[in-house]
């Protein structure tokens, strides 16, 4: 049997833990920013990362969340599928969606 000795122990197991340890990030959509598409901003989320939408009016085609992500609208954004379009598709565990309005989907 092998043991492995006491000093090296903790060393051991931090390497073990560390991707446990991993902190998520926050990405903001806002118009005439780096992200001004929700879409954008999730295809470029990493898993469990946050999304922030500032107020406005969003005309996206059927927006798919595919991987566990929260996304949080500030001041209720208006996500519109001018009666042509699903809105939103979830399509993943853990996903918090929560703060929009959405109007005319189909």
């Amino acid at each position: 049997m092998y043991l492995i000795p006491h000093n090296n122990f903790f060393g051991f197991l931090i390497i073990l833990l560390f991707p446990m340890l991993s902190v998520a990030n926050t990405i903001r959509v806002k118009k005439g920013s780096q992200y001004n598409s929700i879409q954008k901003a999730i295809n470029s989320a990493a898993e469990y990362d946050t999304i922030i939408v500032s107020a406005g009016n969003y005309f996206e085609k059927n927006i798919i969340i595919n991987k566990p992500l929260t996304l949080t609208g500030e001041n209720f954004p208006v996500l519109d599928g001018e009666s042509k379009f699903e809105i939103v598709s979830i399509k993943s565990a853990n996903v918090t969606f929560s703060g929009f309005k959405l109007q005319h989907g189909v």
